[in-house]
């Protein structure tokens, strides 16, 4: 009886054990939420759009984000949100409503003050971080907003290098010369690849494509970059037929033996409507700079987490004195004359600027029923390692898929003769049966005639 009831204390024990370890796991695996909420995009008579860098950096902060203008708080509770982000780029004082919710909040709010103002605010101080702004260049709001918001960050950051926009059309065996030496100089790099979507058997693809297995073989990186699209304003794109025709690009590479583990997209992209159908495909984003305004006058949306954003810094735009505290890919254009490459590749290198492999870093693009992952160093197709040994040229993928209807001819060929046995045996045993059948058919008649 003893025994009994140790044993059940033991298992009770145990239990209890695991749920309270499974119930911190749950704690420490909780996602966070952060709220930027702003009174506009950007200050009146300024060309700095401030919330559109306000939002690029939050989607370092590994945390689900989303955006709501101050006009639209009042039922908000802020205390569901793990931080808050709020953008003032208007003079006018808070209505009452709005200063009730912001005192709501149990923590600091990040205030970002970009606005002319006679005096100093008291009530700002008792709820917020403030950072006054207003008076300074674009640059260096940029960089002191950058500072104040990637604090919030605990990961490191790191510094990529990208061949930029490779098309099919463009000079394949210049694009392998530069391949070649970034190899031969020890440099990690990542090819961000335009999707095909038509001539997908052309002569042209399958170059292009074993051009990019040559660059995997060779310790690069293919992501997808995105398409060139005609949107009549900011929000306004058909979400369902980019994942359509993206997919379809994916597959196309991926039956080349092409694996691309990360997605590219354009920063205005970030506010379509229903973007998140397209960004959840992927934990890993390149973000794209543009150099028209992005206008955003009352605009609410969400974006869901992401594990790993990177920036893509053009290489006339980098500026090494910079501390840009996030994840960078430093990119030259793939068609780049390949002297002015190498020129500028080693001007980048003068700097001491340690470029990272993308390779090291885990990532997925989930799509249709596929997932290409990257995890310590292999890509798996669906769970299984398609990580290539050599370089497979033209001819080799094209014997390889001759092999492989072979194959398939010789298994068929075999479950053929396989099934003909059968039916051979099976028509030997009937006919010795009708005949035992008929014999002895002859023998009854014949004992009745002579009976």
């Amino acid at each position: 009886m003893t025994y009994k009831r140790k044993s059940i204390l033991i298992i009770i024990s145990f239990i209890l054990s695991f749920n309270i370890f499974s119930i911190k796991n749950y704690t420490s695996a909780k996602e966070k939420n952060i709220l930027i909420t702003y009174d506009s995009y950007k200050a009146y008579g300024e060309k700095l759009n401030l919330l559109n860098e306000v939002i690029k950096l939050s989607l370092n902060l590994e945390s689900n984000l989303e955006v709501i203008n101050l006009e639209e708080i009042e039922n908000i509770n802020f205390n569901s949100y793990d931080e808050i982000i709020l953008l003032k780029n208007r003079p006018e004082e808070f209505k009452e409503n709005i200063i009730n919710v912001l005192d709501s909040y149990s923590d600091k709010i990040l205030m970002i003050i970009n606005s002319d103002e006679e005096k100093e605010n008291l009530f700002y101080k008792e709820i917020s971080k403030s950072i006054r702004i207003k008076n300074l260049e674009d640059y260096d709001k940029n960089k002191t907003v950058r500072e104040a918001i990637l604090k919030m960050s605990k990961k490191n950051n790191k510094t990529f290098f990208m061949l930029d926009e490779a098309y099919p059309f463009d000079d394949l065996n210049e694009l392998v010369k530069k391949i070649d030496y970034l190899y031969n100089k020890g440099i990690p790099f990542i090819i961000s690849s335009m999707p095909i979507f038509n001539n997908q058997n052309s002569e042209a693809m399958k170059r292009y494509m074993e051009v990019l297995r040559y660059a995997e073989s060779r310790g690069g990186s293919i992501i997808l970059h995105y398409p060139y699209i005609y949107q009549k304003d900011n929000v306004s794109a058909d979400i369902k037929e980019i994942l359509s025709k993206m997919s379809m690009s994916q597959k196309s590479f991926q039956d080349y033996l092409v694996y691309a583990t990360a997605i590219d997209i354009s920063e205005d992209w970030i506010y379509f409507s229903d973007i998140n159908k397209y960004l959840d495909t992927s934990n890993t984003l390149f973000i794209t700079p543009i150099d028209e305004d992005i206008k955003i006058s009352k605009y609410n949306m969400k974006i869901n987490k992401k594990e790993n954003v990177i920036e893509k810094v053009p290489y006339n735009n980098f500026n090494n004195k910079d501390n840009y505290l996030n994840n960078i890919a430093i990119t030259l254009r793939s068609d780049t004359d390949f002297e002015v490459f190498k020129n500028n590749l080693d001007t980048i290198k003068e700097n001491q600027i340690h470029f990272n492999d993308f390779m090291n870093m885990n990532s997925y693009v989930h799509m249709r029923e596929d997932i290409i992952k990257k995890e310590n160093g292999n890509i798996f197709l669906n769970n299984i390692n398609v990580n290539s040994q050599k370089f497979i040229s033209i001819k080799d993928f094209e014997n390889m898929f001759i092999r492989e209807v072979e194959d398939t001819t010789n298994n068929e060929e075999i479950d053929l003769s396989y099934a003909n046995r059968w039916i051979i045996l099976l028509t030997t045993i009937a006919s010795f049966i009708f005949l035992i059948i008929g014999i002895r058919s002859r023998n009854l008649d014949r004992n009745k005639f002579f009976k």
